[in-house]
């Protein structure tokens, strides 16, 4: 850095007037701030580039206290703030964020079926995809269903199951047919973290509609995506009540429809 520059090396006077400072730093959204009054008329040199280091130093280290003090207020609205400092940084994290990992078998041991069991040949295929996924597509796939990116930590913080159930299409609208089965893309009730399924016929078609399904609809109000606009521009009939809590993941798409977004 310039404060730091080896006099023996390096011309603080030459190096500075190449690089053209001023007394002024660039915030995080691109914004330019000055650090002293007419800053930006300031040129830093010899004589004050040492301030203009600290002085650009310290609003970095400060440039976010308003919401530190945000989160700060936030956590101890919760919890007693002198608990707080009980923990190391990380171990917080883990316990307001949950598992960086989404962890498969804990995720199988609290997930219960509806209409279906662990043992039919689609649930197999849908434990295939999952195990198949990236940490990031699994992720995803907790997004999709739940609103959220993170497992709890253990069994014992868990508030609802994972609950995985049958599929039932929707009646088409009047003189529209009866799309095939392969051709629908799960549907998630993020309030119940609920996903329902239909019986593909293959593993790859399950992780081909599933990963469609997450890549293409991750916020919960999923009918304002082009994904829900579309769906509802085919005519399908969706009724309130299948409406109220869900993340609109995937009516009934065509596959050919989906081939036209590849």
């Amino acid at each position: 850095t310039v404060s730091s520059a080896d006099p023996h090396h390096v011309d603080p006077a030459s190096f500075l007037a190449a690089q053209d400072l001023r007394f002024t730093v660039v915030t995080l959204d691109g914004r330019e701030v000055e650090l002293v009054p007419n800053g930006r008329h300031l040129a830093v040199d010899v004589r004050n580039y040492s301030d203009w280091a600290q002085r650009t130093l310290d609003y970095k280290i400060h440039e976010f206290d308003t919401q530190v003090e945000a989160i700060r207020r936030g956590l101890a609205s919760i919890i007693p703030q002198r608990l707080l400092v009980l923990f190391r940084w990380d171990e917080l994290e883990l316990l307001v964020c949950g598992q960086p990992r989404v962890d498969l078998e804990l995720l199988k041991r609290m997930t219960v079926y509806s209409d279906c069991c662990e043992s039919d040949r689609h649930i197999q295929f849908f434990w295939q995809a999952l195990e198949s996924f990236s940490e990031e597509q699994r992720s995803g796939y907790i997004k999709f269903v739940w609103g959220r990116a993170r497992l709890p930590l253990d069994k014992e913080s868990w508030e609802q199951p994972h609950k995985v159930a049958i599929f039932h299409p929707p009646r088409p609208a009047f003189g529209k047919p009866q799309p095939s089965i392969d051709s629908l893309l799960p549907y998630a009730h993020t309030c119940y973290f609920t996903i329902d399924i239909p019986k593909y016929t293959s593993a790859e078609v399950m992780r081909k509609r599933l990963l469609y399904a997450i890549e293409n609809c991750p916020e919960i109000d999923g009918d304002q995506t082009t994904t829900g606009r579309r769906a509802a521009a085919m005519g399908f009939d969706i009724s309130d009540s299948d409406d109220e809590d869900n993340s609109e993941a995937a009516l009934e798409l065509s596959a050919d429809a989906e081939e036209g977004d590849s």
